[in-house]
């Protein structure tokens, strides 16, 4: 069995990748193709004006490394649902502190009889379903599954809202305001 060799020559080339698949393509422009065995002088040349090769498919876990890597102004340049996803977990992540600090300050109040750790497993529990969240909220937003728009909004504003109501809830102000619901219903 003989294993055919080749050498190609072009005055210009540029490696593209496809979007869709992240096929890595060499392009090469003007220039010569020469191929053989090895064994023996003859070599079948080929002159081409356009000469295109597949380099090799990237799995789409290093695409989004990739995009990782990107600065923030370039990450924006980008026009893909990675890219978006990408710059929505740069935002959540330091988003994420004061939401879940605004909802870590009324569970860390505790009745003396429940003990210290007695919000402990309610808190812990709020953390990590925020955090599967954002998890898959970026997951959705790579697939194209929410509008790049919506991002991952709905998601912090839903948290917002919830630590929002865990400080009113044992206020006094938010106490009166009960009151003054259930007088009008």
């Amino acid at each position: 069995e003989q294993s055919q060799h080749a050498i190609v020559y072009a005055e210009t080339g540029a490696v593209t990748e496809d979007a869709a698949t992240g096929a890595q393509m060499l392009e090469l422009q003007r220039g010569r193709r020469y191929a053989g065995d090895g064994r023996s002088p003859a070599y079948e040349v080929t002159e081409f004006g356009r000469y295109q090769i597949q380099l090799r498919e990237q799995q789409v876990e290093q695409r989004r490394r990739k995009l990782s890597s990107l600065s923030t102004p370039l990450l924006l340049q980008e026009q893909s649902a990675e890219a978006a996803a990408e710059w929505h977990w740069r935002i959540a992540i330091p988003l994420s502190i004061p939401i879940l600090t605004l909802i870590a300050v009324p569970l860390s109040r505790v009745n003396p009889r429940q003990g210290k750790f007695g919000r402990l497993l309610p808190a812990l529990l709020l953390y990590l379903g925020y955090y599967a969240l954002l998890i898959i909220g970026r997951s959705a937003l790579e697939d194209g599954k929410i509008p790049p728009e919506a991002g991952m909004w709905w998601l912090h504003g839903s948290a917002l809202l919830l630590g929002l109501f865990l400080i009113m809830r044992n206020r006094s102000s938010a106490q009166r305001l009960r009151a003054w619901a259930a007088r009008r219903a």
